[in-house]
């Protein structure tokens, strides 16, 4: 047998960081990020309990990234043409594909909630948080402002906090929860 390629060993490498992601997200989610530990992490994802250390040096890198892969994802959304005008196709389209990934992807937005309620924890993204929140505020501010809005700061302020409130609430029980009748209505009262 001849030994692996490097293109091999690459995918292998990105398929345990997967794996170490995946589980790390599923165990965050289920536990809480405190109540979890790498060794955890490690067995739950059926390798050996330092192999989370060669990808990631710590528990709060390990969160820090998988925070990151889930805001790109929502953010793919944002702005389609990333020319800092938003339309109001590119917002429906937004609106709407952020609620699929919230129904495809339970996991990762149950513990961005849940990262909320724990000050030490926040903190650890906090900084990535605010660019993620400055930078689509600003351009939210000039799309309430192009649509005649005498308070676009407020406006962006009210659809961020609408936006989150929904997911939040869709999140705790979303058997019960009409998701598709609201999202139908956010897309009638901001597009």
């Amino acid at each position: 047998m001849s030994p692996r390629t490097e293109i091999q060993n690459n995918i292998i490498k990105e398929e345990k960081r997967t794996l170490i992601l995946n589980v790390a997200l599923e165990l965050f989610s289920q536990k809480g990020y405190s109540a979890t530990s790498m060794s955890e992490i490690a067995k739950a994802a059926g390798i050996s309990k330092g192999l989370p250390y060669s990808y990631f040096e710590s528990k709060e890198e390990l969160l820090l990234s998988l925070f990151k892969i889930g805001i790109n994802q929502a953010m793919e959304f944002f702005d389609l043409d990333k020319n800092g005008i938003l339309t109001a196709d590119e917002m429906k389209h937004y609106i709407t594909e952020v609620f699929k990934l919230l129904q495809a992807n339970r996991s990762f937005w149950k513990l961005y909630f849940n990262l909320f309620t724990q000050p030490n924890v926040y903190d650890l993204i906090k900084t990535e948080m605010h660019d993620f929140t400055n930078d689509m505020s600003a351009i939210l501010i000039e799309y309430f402002r192009k649509k005649g809005s005498l308070t676009p700061e407020i406006d962006t302020v009210v659809f961020n906090a609408l936006m989150d409130g929904i997911s939040f609430q869709y999140i705790i029980e979303p058997e019960l929860f009409p998701l598709d009748a609201v999202v139908d209505n956010v897309i009638k009262q901001y597009c």
